[in-house]
């Protein structure tokens, strides 16, 4: 009798080596007066149509669908969303190429990246018709705009990134103002000093190259304007995804607490705030039983947090039109799980007490 084949698992990745082939072609293009960015938005497109499916392993949800078994089949399927939101999304014009309303610290990069890599000199026009340079530049902006966007899609199982927008970088400003404006004179002053030796690394570069000499001006340009990008970026970045870090850690916290309840499909953890010593998170409870389903379930919500906490499970009120709440009314899907520490509770007689304390505390 023929041995039973055995099933086999989803193929490695093999985008490392499509990427470094990818970098590989690119300077060789580039040495010989080719757009040689195409080449690594090529390897891009390439590794995103060549990356294998995830397996997961785990039970599977209410839909049949099979779920994580452990946080790594997670983080696989998350990078294969990636990659599948990158096949025709770096090939086919989209939305995400444009700044949109709230310009993205990406979309800025992505716009720096092509400034860059216009500045590459191509000497070919049979076969570029004299477009080469941007053909480049279109390339590098593509690769890192899309890039980031698909990546904002796909970081997490069930929400989206929301990026940091200019609205995150002015919010920045107004709370640590000497901050902002140190970081970005000492952008510009490191971008002096890299335009230093990159200017003189560049003009030996292209005379062994044998190619056109890139202008100084434009260098300085890219260099002056990077510096201060760089050095902000990354205190722009912990502005902008703070609270929603914080959303993304608490929805795993509840996670394991809804699977032991077998809650499926779940409530879903729209906001977590902090009001005093009090943790206010709030739900959307699924459509099948509604946020009165999950008022009286307190008793049962309790052994999963532990010792050491008093809570309550909470109405919230309708919002109208201008997502402001309706006094007086009850919210058919949403709702609060309010948690106190037993030995930090509030005095409300206290005068110093916070008003939204006492508020949260009489709810």
């Amino acid at each position: 009798m023929a041995a039973a084949r055995r099933n086999q698992g989803p193929g490695k990745p093999v985008t490392g080596v499509v990427m470094l082939g990818a970098v590989a072609a690119a300077g060789y293009a580039i040495y010989q007066g080719f757009p040689g960015i195409a080449a690594i938005w090529a390897g891009l497109a390439v590794s995103a149509w060549m990356y294998p499916p995830a397996a997961m392993t785990g039970k599977k949800d209410s839909r049949g669908y099979p779920t994580a078994a452990h946080p790594g089949e997670q983080v696989e399927m998350n990078k294969y969303r990636l990659w599948s939101d990158l096949k025709y999304k770096l090939i086919v014009p989209s939305m995400d190429w444009l700044p949109g309303l709230k310009p993205q610290l990406s979309w800025l990069a992505a716009v720096w990246a092509g400034a860059a890599a216009y500045l590459i000199p191509v000497t070919d026009t049979q076969y570029t018709a004299g477009y080469g340079q941007w053909i480049d530049a279109a390339a590098a902006f593509i690769a890192v705009a899309q890039y980031a966007a698909s990546r904002r899609r796909t970081e997490v199982a069930d929400d989206e990134n929301p990026g940091a927008t200019f609205d995150a970088l002015i919010n920045l400003a107004k709370k640590d103002r000497a901050k902002v404006i140190g970081l970005g004179i000492g952008g510009i002053v490191v971008g002096g000093i890299v335009g230093t030796v990159v200017t003189v690394m560049v003009k030996l570069a292209t005379t062994l190259a044998g190619l056109p000499e890139v202008p100084e001006a434009a260098i300085w340009a890219l260099v002056l304007t990077g510096g201060p990008l760089a050095l902000l970026a990354k205190p722009w970045i912990t502005e902008a995804l703070e609270h929603w870090r914080v959303v993304v850690a608490a929805r795993e916290e509840w996670r394991s607490r809804w699977e032991m309840l077998k809650q499926d499909p779940a409530p879903r953890l729209v906001d977590r705030q902090e009001v005093g010593p009090a943790i206010i998170d709030t739900f959307d409870a699924p459509g099948s039983m509604g946020a009165m389903g999950y008022w009286s379930m307190g008793a049962k919500i309790g052994p999963t947090l532990g010792t050491g906490a008093k809570f309550a499970v909470l109405d919230t009120p309708n919002l109208d039109s201008n997502n402001q709440p309706v006094p007086g009314t009850k919210h058919p899907l949403r709702f609060d799980f309010i948690k106190w520490p037993s030995d930090q509770m509030p005095d409300v007689t206290d005068p110093a007490t916070p008003k939204d304390v006492v508020f949260q505390l009489a709810r």
